[in-house]
């Protein structure tokens, strides 16, 4: 009879279920997924039995603790800059507890509570079946409360660069210096203006290949603006455009930035936000057009700078691209934590903050100063104390006496 019942979405007690042989990244999006089915698939079984009622929960417990210490390790992945996946699943769902909780189970556990249970499942043996229930509602609200913890690491871009770099290089194209040379023979000799129509047109076709097609919503109003003759006239006249231009590049001006109406300047930080909430929606084509259109705009932005050196105090970002405007170590890095709403002068101004800040206060006047920053929005705080930690030491602040992990976690966050 268990077999019968349990051998859909959740697997019966006693064997080696999929949960338990989640190990790696794909095993845990495809056991979350999993788990979620078979939660769901209790409220549909028609077998009334209570014992087999409470073997399925008790398989509903060990999978989400499996699953939880599979979080916890991505987040500790996530918090040593060793994460080289993005794990995307249906956050606004699987991070609420009362989904979890939500369903007959309670009441059939509160029903069942006078019959002997009795049920053993190797690791623990639960009296009664309100034990049970309460076992599942601990380790479930734990797992809810973890996921909303992954979730906020994609507003942190930074924490993510070894995952970017790896795809950077896995879809490196290398002909794009030849293309380039080739794109700039067209004209000659190319004037500002034409750089403007090959940014444009190479923003155009990143997209052609559908990346913002499903992602990011967008207003009617914000569409109007966008004054597509305008866009044209920039285009050679061959150049197929999408059909829907109007509503793609009202979503693609969220990420860019046009100065001094010559140079569009990506604002990288949402752009990575978007492609690290929208992972699983994403393909080859996706990932390899942006990282293409990243590369002509440096390249791009290079020759223009040659031309208009003020244009460089306009530059957001990257390796290639630093801004000029706020001195600093050319080889610093920034402070991981700053508000990727902020562009690079702003964020070294933070950086210049938090390590004056570092060496001149106690652990606790840090911690303070921290929680207001991030109230401002100069800096967003990691979910992980020891990521925050590990940061804070490497811009300068004593992990010696006073200053020990153990005294930080007194006042993190507080």
């Amino acid at each position: 009879m268990v077999k019968q019942v349990l051998k859909g979405a959740c697997l019966p007690l006693g064997e080696e279920t999929q949960a338990l042989r989640s190990t790696g990244f794909h095993e845990l999006h495809e056991s979350i997924l999993g788990l979620d089915e078979s939660k769901t698939a209790y409220d549909t079984i028609g077998v009334d039995v209570p014992y087999t009622r409470c073997m399925f929960v008790a398989g509903l417990t060990k999978w989400a603790e499996t699953i939880n210490k599979g979080l916890l390790d991505y987040l500790e992945k996530i918090s040593k800059g060793e994460c080289v996946k993005a794990l995307n699943v249906n956050y606004p769902k699987f991070s609420s507890k009362d989904y979890w909780l939500r369903g007959r189970m309670k009441s059939d556990m509160t029903t069942y509570s006078d019959i002997p249970l009795k049920l053993n499942t190797g690791q623990c043996e639960y009296a009664s079946s309100l034990d049970l229930y309460k076992a599942y509602e601990t380790i479930v609200c734990e797992m809810a409360a973890n996921f909303k913890k992954v979730e906020s690491t994609f507003n942190q871009p930074k924490l993510y660069e070894p995952l970017m770099q790896q795809m950077r290089e896995q879809y490196a194209d290398s002909l794009i210096d030849y293309e380039y040379a080739q794109m700039k023979e067209r004209y000659i000799e190319p004037t500002l203006k034409d750089y403007k129509k090959m940014q444009v047109t190479a923003c155009i076709e990143l997209l052609k290949s559908g990346m913002l097609n499903n992602v990011l919503s967008i207003s009617n109003e914000e569409i109007d603006k966008v004054d597509e003759e305008k866009l044209h006239k920039l285009l050679d006249p061959d150049f197929k455009t999408p059909d829907n231009l109007k509503k793609l590049w009202a979503k693609f001006k969220k990420f860019m930035e046009l100065k001094e109406d010559v140079m569009l300047v990506p604002r990288r930080d949402l752009i990575r936000i978007q492609v690290l909430k929208h992972f699983d929606q994403l393909n080859v084509n996706h990932f390899r057009a942006l990282f293409r259109l990243d590369k002509l705009l440096m390249l791009m932005h290079e020759d223009m700078i040659k031309k208009s050196p003020e244009l460089a105090k306009y530059l957001n970002g990257s390796q290639h691209e630093q801004a000029a405007s706020v001195e600093h170590n050319p080889d610093e890095e920034m402070f991981h934590f700053v508000h990727p709403s902020l562009d690079d002068e702003e964020g070294w101004k933070i950086h210049k903050e938090v390590k004056r800040l570092v060496k001149r206060q106690s652990v606790q006047g840090i911690c303070l100063y921290l929680n207001e920053m991030a109230k401002d929005k100069k800096i967003l705080l990691p979910p992980m104390l020891s990521a925050a930690y590990t940061e804070l030491v490497r811009m300068g602040m004593s992990d010696g006496e006073g200053y020990t992990l153990k005294t930080f976690m007194k006042y993190y966050r507080k």
